[in-house]
């Protein structure tokens, strides 16, 4: 497991803010399981989130997780871009 420190996870929300944008999740690996939300994402996850996640092979899966009356774990279309 991992944990974002929160000092740096405010800077980038500031930065986003200053540059009209804003967070909408996070991203990480699963090195030896499927690029789907694992108990623990779904468990340590702040929902609403949207949440990339890597697989051992390296391909890369979206998901929004909701919150509220809709708790919903939808896959999302992803595709990466290289800009």
């Amino acid at each position: 497991r991992f944990a974002i420190d929160p000092r740096e996870q405010l800077q980038a929300q500031k930065w986003g803010r200053a540059h009209g944008l804003e967070l909408l999740g996070s991203a990480h690996s699963h090195p030896t399981s499927a690029p789907v939300p694992s108990d623990t994402d779904l468990e340590l996850t702040v929902a609403p989130a949207l949440v990339v996640i890597q697989g051992p092979a390296g391909e890369l899966r979206a998901w929004w997780l909701g919150d509220g009356v809709d708790t919903s774990v939808q896959e999302l279309p992803f595709r990466r871009s290289d800009r």
